[in-house]
Order: C-alpha cells, then structure tokens, then sequence
C-alpha cells in the first residue's frame, strides 16, 4: 500500500513533470476522498508568457465543457441509484 505522503508527492511530480515539458504552463489539481479534501495544490504558472504566477483563486475559462460536466454528473446519479441508464426520458421529465 502507497502511503498518503507518497501519492500526493506522485501528483506533484506528475504535475511538474507536465510543467517541464511545456505541456502545460501551468496546473492546479484537488484530490477529493469521502467528501473531503485530500490533496489540493498547484504548479507552473498562469502566464508563462509574461513570468505570472498561478493566482490565489484563480477563474478559469471552461468551453464546450457542457457535455462532460452533465456525463460526470449523470454518472453520478447512476452511482446513487437516482438514475438508471436505460430508463425512458419520460420517467424524469413531464
């Protein structure tokens, strides 16, 4: 069994490595396990660019990210037993 400490230095080892490769500028990750905060940090920056650091609280821009938020969230309902896959639309909308 990896221990805590270890997966969250594996996260940001993966992150960073992204980072050095000009993958991305910048990440910013959280890790979230029984409903509560396990891992949380990022690397790189904002602006590479222009030398600028990951902000505080940053505001990202999400486009065409309609389909997968709503497939994460009926996945969900399917977890909890509040959706089935192959119920007809009827069944939840008049």
């Amino acid at each position: 069994m990896v221990r805590s400490d270890q997966r969250y230095r594996r996260i940001e080892e993966a992150a960073q490595a992204q980072i050095d490769s000009r993958a991305f500028s910048g990440i910013e990750w959280l890790v979230m396990r029984n409903g509560k905060t396990w891992s949380r940090g990022r690397a790189g920056l904002s602006d590479a660019l222009n030398n600028i650091a990951m902000a505080e609280k940053p505001v990202y821009r999400i486009y065409s990210m309609t389909k997968p938020i709503i497939s994460v969230a009926a996945m969900m309902l399917i977890e909890q037993g509040k959706l089935r896959l192959f119920d007809p639309l009827a069944a939840y909308l008049p």
